[in-house]
């Protein structure tokens, strides 16, 4: 039946009760131009190969003439349980039910996966940072985030104490220019004045606080502060090393505690500082 010919521009096919048992699904579908189909009074098989001529009967109501009417087989082995059921009325699980597991297989696997999703997700907000961080320090380089301020002369303003981390920094990657207070700031200009350019030339500002850095600098902290909330980066890293004692909340002006809990700082001493702190930094 699927191999014959018929006329082009058939309106009318009438296949009723005949003994064919295979559905002519790919021939319907391939007459455009019929308007009145009869098919009742066949024996047809009702399986998996049936939806499809299942979803032509229900999408074709007004050329489907005796759709009611038209039934699995009465004697088909397989379709026994469907004999006299009208096949429109018949669900796809009923006409196949090997699609089951199919069914349950992905009625599983969709959570599965959207569990996966959302706990890949979960992590990477977490994590994404830890997770880049060691991708470079193992040659990853392509992780870094590209650098927008590449007219900006320094690659980090860093303020902190003469015998602070500027020359670790420097020695652990020469490639990172850095402008230090003691090294950069114009003899005579006023601190505010010389943080402010600092900031301007610089692509990240690098905040180490300590006791001594907040005794020899804590004038002008308040000061300071609003400055550095203009940078794009604020980098604050809380030291505890043998040239930095550890800090408490004590020992911090309200100020600075408010601007912490606001702003991701690193701890020095962390066993990822060094390689956080160098993938943060940009490169000229």
């Amino acid at each position: 039946m699927e191999e014959a010919r018929l006329p082009e521009g058939m309106v009318h096919l009438f296949l009723a009760n005949n003994q064919f048992r295979v559905p002519p699904t790919g021939l319907l579908n391939s007459q455009e131009n019929l308007s009145r189909v009869r098919l009742s009074g066949n024996p047809w098989d009702c399986d998996c190969g049936t939806i499809n001529f299942k979803k032509w009967i229900i999408s074709n109501p007004d050329v489907a003439q005796d759709a009611n009417i038209t039934k699995c087989g009465p004697d088909e082995t397989k379709s026994a349980v469907f004999a006299e059921k009208a096949i429109w009325s018949l669900t796809d699980l009923e006409l196949c039910p090997e699609n089951i597991v199919l069914y349950v297989t992905l009625g599983l696997l969709v959570p599965c996966f959207l569990l996966l999703v959302a706990g890949g997700k979960i992590a990477w907000t977490r994590y994404h940072m830890h997770v880049k961080v060691w991708l470079y320090s193992h040659g990853v380089t392509w992780v870094k985030e590209k650098d927008i301020d590449k007219d900006k002369e320094f690659d980090a303003f860093i303020s902190f104490q003469p015998q602070g981390p500027g020359s670790q920094i420097e020695t652990r990657d020469p490639k990172v220019k850095l402008f230090i207070h003691y090294k950069h700031f114009l003899p005579g200009e006023l601190i505010q004045l010389n943080i402010l350019r600092a900031i301007e030339v610089s692509k990240r500002t690098v905040l180490v606080l300590s006791k001594s850095f907040l005794r020899a600098s804590g004038a002008c902290m308040s000061s300071e502060l609003p400055t550095l909330k203009l940078s794009r980066t604020i980098l604050t890293a809380s030291s505890s090393s043998k040239w930095m004692t550890s800090l408490k909340d004590d020992d911090l002006p309200e100020e600075i505690q408010v601007y912490l809990q606001s702003t991701t700082y690193l701890t020095w001493g962390d066993k990822y500082f060094w390689d956080t702190l160098l993938y943060t930094l940009p490169r000229s």
